[in-house]
């Protein structure tokens, strides 16, 4: 029987909260875990695992910076205990929860003063009017 990837992603996105093994998404999906994982690799050259991970890193930076939620209530909304949610993001991003949203929102702010001083032009009395606008710092951490 082929597995629906598309129905496997949409599983994983809508219960990111619930979702410890590849095994409940098998239940879900009424096939062997076994068979689910080879499925869906052979489908989206990727394994399920990277997927959820991916997912999972997804929606914690989505929280982070469009929410107020404090760090480790995004950990417990996604189903992560609160310190292995922070090491899960470390380990994948190489940034602390609190620190990845202090950066990012930042930059966010520099780039967005600089779209509107560089579209509309700078403001009357600003020092140094002619001279162009330096670019913004890379924002991941190597």
């Amino acid at each position: 029987m082929p597995i629906d990837t598309q129905e496997v992603k949409s599983i994983v996105t809508r219960n990111l909260s619930q979702i410890r093994s590849v095994k409940e998404i098998a239940n879900i999906m009424d096939v062997s875990a076994e068979t689910l994982r080879k499925s869906f690799r052979r489908k989206e050259h990727e394994p399920i695992s990277d997927f959820i991970t991916r997912e999972r890193l997804k929606e914690m930076k989505r929280l982070l910076l469009q929410t107020n939620l404090r760090c480790c209530e995004i950990c417990y909304q996604l189903g992560l205990r609160d310190d292995s949610g922070h090491k899960f993001f470390r380990r994948e991003t190489g940034w602390a929860m609190e620190e990845f949203r202090v950066q990012h929102k930042k930059a966010k702010n520099q780039k967005l003063f600089l779209k509107d001083h560089n579209e509309n032009g700078p403001a009357h009395g600003t020092p140094n009017a002619n001279r162009r606008s330096q670019p913004l710092m890379a924002i991941k951490k190597t």
